[in-house]
């Protein structure tokens, strides 16, 4: 899928701009200095033509696109490192386990949170089931060390609505930090034409997220299947040599 990007994004105007505004953009675009300077025509080209406009924002929906922000799931924050993440909680008894999961779009000191709590709770109640509880144990641990399961499916969905709303706001080191992230995730001819867009000259993007301190509980946490394995390894090694 590519990115849901407007032409009016591209040329940076907005979706009401009449057809002075668009001339005026397109040639303050430079377009014979920029490498996306053919995807700069077309879009010129096509939202000119009345008939043309009236067509590609009746299919787009462009404006009708909202401009608020994504929050935070749980504390509301606006943020341009919000990612979609599912932890689990996983609890045993003998045989019976079960893995439930809680999910949503989380900023860094919310994912840390969650991973500690499922890190903390799998481990004291999770372990307890043989065999699923070991391994889903195992699983939920694993996934808090990670800040969450984040699927590239959902978090290019994430990435792309940040990226058009930072951009459409103004803030381009934001817009820059969320698109650059979706490149990793997804490519798209469209993409690549904004990454290169004058408006992200000599812009860079924003600090990477540094290490909370619940995924280091979460990796202290893995002391418990181990322990809980060795045991049951060596009472097995001392029942079969007795």
């Amino acid at each position: 899928m590519g990115i849901a990007i407007s032409l009016y994004d591209i040329l940076e105007v907005d979706v009401s701009a009449n057809e002075e505004e668009l001339e005026r953009a397109y040639h303050a675009a430079r377009v014979d200095e920029r490498p996306d300077g053919s995807f700069i025509v077309w879009a010129y080209e096509l939202l000119r033509d009345p008939a043309r406009r009236r067509e590609y924002d009746r299919q787009s929906g462009v404006a009708n696109v909202p401009i608020a922000p994504l929050t935070c799931s749980r504390c509301g924050v606006e943020s341009p490192y919000l990612r979609f993440a599912q932890f689990f909680y996983v609890w045993s008894v003998i045989v019976f386990s079960v893995a439930r999961a809680v999910q949503g779009v989380f900023c860094p000191p919310c994912r840390s949170r969650y991973s500690m709590r499922s890190a903390l709770f799998s481990a004291a109640f999770g372990m307890w089931g043989f065999p699923w509880g070991i391994i889903r144990t195992c699983n939920a641990l694993l996934v808090a060390t990670r800040g969450g399961k984040q699927p590239h499916r959902e978090n290019a969905r994430v990435l792309r609505y940040q990226g058009i709303y930072f951009l459409r706001t103004g803030a381009f080191d934001e817009a820059l930090t969320n698109l650059q992230a979706l490149a990793t995730i997804e490519t798209s001819r469209e993409l690549d034409a904004l990454l290169r867009a004058t408006c992200f000259a000599g812009r860079s993007t924003l600090p990477p997220v540094p290490h909370f301190v619940g995924q280091t509980v979460a990796i202290a946490a893995f002391a418990v299947p181990l322990l809980a394995v060795s045991l049951l390894v060596n009472l097995l090694v001392f029942v079969l040599i007795r």
